[in-house]
């Protein structure tokens, strides 16, 4: 709890009752790299009311209940390069006010239910990710609008991107494992 300018490296945690890492009220310009979380009962990784932070290089797998990586309620965290596999509900959750957060650069592969998936926020910026083996690659629903979802593959979805309202968001240069408009229904 509100703790600033940490770095958290190199580290695991398997099998907890909750979260697996997790920054929380106020954690802000925070670095967690190269850390493995698996088999939680909870998010694998955690950052709730705090912003600025950097997660990369990092591993969340098969955490239950909930996502590999989530946001709520905080700003302009980076997500780069980190592997997030096979949770029970999504890759990664960015809710309720995450706005303005970068999601590049991450293998986010088997999740149950959804890819990345964004809710009821503003203006982040998902780019270069390969996404694969989820019901849905991308969900954008609420009052989320401003979003950019550029240069990813999303491959094996049922729904490769899904936007649950017509809010503007910037959607470009997307790949879906096919140019053929009913392949990715277009």
């Amino acid at each position: 709890r509100n703790v600033d300018r940490s770095r958290i490296a190199n580290d695991s945690v398997a099998g907890c009752g909750g979260e697996g890492f997790s920054l929380t009220n106020g954690s802000d310009t925070n670095t967690l790299e190269q850390l493995s979380s698996v088999s939680n009962n909870g998010n694998g990784i955690n950052i709730n009311l705090s912003s600025f932070n950097v997660v990369r290089y990092s591993r969340s797998r098969q955490n239950t209940n909930s996502a590999g990586l989530a946001i709520g309620t905080g700003a302009k965290n980076q997500i780069i390069g980190n592997e997030i596999t096979g949770n029970q509900t999504q890759g990664i959750d960015i809710s309720f006010g995450g706005d303005g957060n970068l999601i590049h650069g991450n293998y986010i592969s088997g999740n149950a239910q959804v890819g990345i998936r964004i809710y009821n926020n503003d203006a982040s910026v998902i780019t270069a990710n390969d996404i694969r083996g989820s019901d849905t690659g991308v969900w954008i629903l609420g009052t989320s609008t401003g979003h950019v979802v550029r240069k990813n593959n999303i491959g094996s979805a049922v729904n490769h991107i899904f936007t649950a309202n017509s809010l503007a968001q910037t959607i470009t240069r997307n790949w879906f494992g096919s140019a053929d408009s009913v392949t990715i229904k277009a």
